[in-house]
């Protein structure tokens, strides 16, 4: 059943998600720093609080994939396991609150000591962390969160255990990231699971500051910015989206090397940069990539480091590092996988099975972006300054100026070398996989940190030119997404929800005005609740419930119509499993935008002779009642 939040007014899903999401947020970043501190990696405290935020995150993800084991992946299930880390360490919490006070004050003395360029950047970001807020309280209307990452968080809800639903491919994915924010899905619905994103959106663009003061001292507070501003940013953070926590995963796993001092534990940090290889795998696919890729460089690291040129045996040493960033990566990553074959019969489901090639898997991956020719490559350059969204997206103007200051990085600044040959191997992999810039976010913080790393080492007045022409570029990215005038141009303008957020329309009002479909959800729902429903094509289907079924998707596998069968034998196994219901979405802002699998003069026959019957029809999508004969 779909939580009343879900179109809830928009303050209490805002104060009911943050809440929610900072408490899980809070508890996480607590396992992370105990672990952290069982290890033997020395870092500074804002290095800490930064890696044991993304590890507690992933390690959130992991305890509620094992209730899910037990089949206890329900409200009561995480609120019993939140309830019980919080009383384990009551204590520390509470020396923490009462400590809080002097580290405000310590923190307002440090925002006095920055100059204004740290202050610009400072307060760009806030402005994006407060757009990426109001965004997240808003109810869910971008296709990924409404097409799977919903329907498997409230799928998992249904059945309290993590099980493969055949009709969304995707359930057989790893799924870390949906299970870490599963607990605030089960408390408050789609508005917990969005301020979980956002709450990893924040802190990626930290681990890219992080990052950025360890190429270059100074970095730090522009790179921060460049991300928190990106309007590619400003779109998927706020969303249910799960590229922003794969992100997150592989920046931090990439970063280790570089973030943990090199007189301590090579092991241990090896460990620790594994585990965030196997979060980012236990993610999404293109982690084991990640993996491969974090590997490499730690490799390249470690082998020129001078804790291991002090070793008798290098190779050896080397050999236990990757030992140890293997076990790190078996023990976030493997339990996905073993999953995914078991329920599968695929560990990389639906790759090797064979579904994927199937006659009915739609190219949708290539919707976006362009061909992978050489001269394809030569011209991408080109295409992602002039022509960001045939991307499916947009960086934004400060991110396109830092691209140019990227490429300069690695013939300036030898720190950055590594960095620049990372992002260029993601750029790759991008490139030949699917275009879309969401699935760039990775190399996209890599070239924010080169280009704020490379604006710092730039001579004093060059350096305050170019570093303020990047904020207002910056100020400009945000801006788009809450000036009504630019709403073409925003992945996602606040514009059409001001309405809603200032309680001058209902929730309902405002999912009917964004979703084609959501007056179609709510007629059935007012009718049959409880009766299977068959979506064609349109795979958004969330607030459908969940007796929804994907028809001829652009996704491998699902169920398909045989447009080729006579009209009184193309729906009978649907009649037979009990479907009741099609849907079809014809509203030109859907099928302007995608492959549509449909024949519109078969469907019109189907009408016409009298197996389907239109019972419902508003905002372009239509609701046909299946029968088994005419007249039934």
């Amino acid at each position: 059943m779909i939580p009343q939040l879900d179109h809830g007014p928009f303050t209490v899903r805002l104060i009911a998600g943050a809440l929610t999401a900072g408490l899980l947020w809070i508890v996480a970043s607590d396992i992370g720093l105990c672990i952290l501190d069982r290890l033997t990696v020395a870092m500074n405290s804002f290095r800490r609080a930064v890696l044991g935020a993304a590890l507690g995150y992933a390690v959130l993800g992991g305890a509620v994939g094992l209730l899910g084991i037990v089949h206890q992946a329900n409200a009561l299930g995480v609120g019993t396991l939140v309830v019980l880390m919080l009383a384990f360490r009551l204590r520390t919490y509470l020396e923490r609150l009462r400590a809080f006070p002097r580290v405000l004050a310590k923190c307002r003395v440090s925002m006095r000591s920055l100059d204004g360029t740290h202050r610009a950047c400072l307060g760009v970001t806030v402005l994006g962390f407060v757009i990426g807020l109001v965004a997240a309280a808003l109810p869910a209307v971008f296709w990924d969160p409404l097409a799977y990452h919903l329907p498997i968080v409230a799928w998992v809800q249904h059945h309290q255990t993590f099980s493969f639903n055949a009709d969304i491919p995707q359930s057989g994915f790893p799924l870390l990231a949906e299970a870490a924010a599963f607990p605030a899905y089960a408390f408050v619905g789609s508005a917990g699971a969005s301020m979980m994103t956002f709450g990893a959106g924040i802190v990626l663009t930290l681990a890219c500051g992080m990052v950025a003061e360890s190429v270059l001292a100074g970095g730090g507070w522009l790179a921060t910015a460049l991300i928190a501003t990106s309007p590619l940013w400003l779109w998927i953070a706020p969303s249910f989206y799960v590229d922003v926590p794969f992100a997150l995963f592989a920046i931090c796993g990439f970063a280790v090397p570089f973030v943990v001092r090199s007189d301590v534990s090579l092991k241990d940090a090896a460990l620790l940069s594994g585990a965030f290889a196997g979060a980012a795998a236990a993610t999404k696919y293109p982690g084991l990539v990640v993996t491969l890729i974090a590997a490499g460089s730690l490799v390249a690291i470690l082998w020129r480091s001078a804790a291991i040129m002090e070793t008798k045996n290098r190779l050896r040493e080397l050999s236990s590092c990757l030992a140890a960033f293997t076990a790190g990566f078996a023990l976030f990553a493997s339990g996905w996988y073993l999953r995914t074959f078991i329920l599968t019969g695929d560990p990389v489901y639906p790759f090797l099975s064979g579904v994927a090639r199937g006659a009915g898997a739609a190219p949708a991956q290539h919707f976006c972006g362009g061909g992978t020719s050489a001269q394809d490559a030569l011209m991408l350059p080109v295409r992602l300054l002039i022509d960001p969204k045939s991307f499916c997206g947009d960086p934004g103007p400060s991110l396109v100026l830092g691209g140019a200051l990227f490429v300069a990085a690695p013939f300036v600044l030898r720190s950055s070398r590594v960095w620049f040959w990372i992002a260029v191997a993601l750029t790759a992999f991008w490139f030949y996989s699917a275009q879309q810039w969401r699935f760039l976010i990775p190399a996209m913080c890599i070239v924010a940190i080169l280009a704020s790393a490379l604006a710092q080492s730039l001579q004093p007045r060059l350096r305050l030119a170019v570093s303020s022409l990047l904020i207002v570029l910056c100020l400009a990215g945000a801006s788009v997404n809450v000036v009504p005038s630019f709403r073409a141009q925003a992945s996602n303008s606040l514009a059409p929800a001001y309405r809603y957020i200032l309680a001058k329309e209902s929730g309902q009002q405002y999912l009917l005005d964004r979703v084609e479909s959501y007056a179609a959800s709510m007629w059935l729902a007012a009718h049959d609740r409880d009766v299977r429903v068959f979506a064609l094509d349109d795979v958004r289907d969330y607030y459908f419930g969940p007796n929804v079924t994907w028809g001829n998707s652009p996704y491998p596998g699902g169920r398909r119509l045989d447009w080729s069968a006579a009209p009184a034998n193309r729906y009978g196994s649907l009649l037979r499993d009990g479907f009741r219901y099609m849907v079809v979405n014809n509203n030109p802002a859907y099928t302007h935008r995608t492959l549509v699998n449909i024949d519109y003069g078969a469907l019109r026959e189907d009408e016409r002779s009298g197996v389907v019957q239109k019972v419902f029809s508003e905002n372009g999508v239509d609701v046909y009642r299946l029968r088994a004969r005419a007249g039934d």
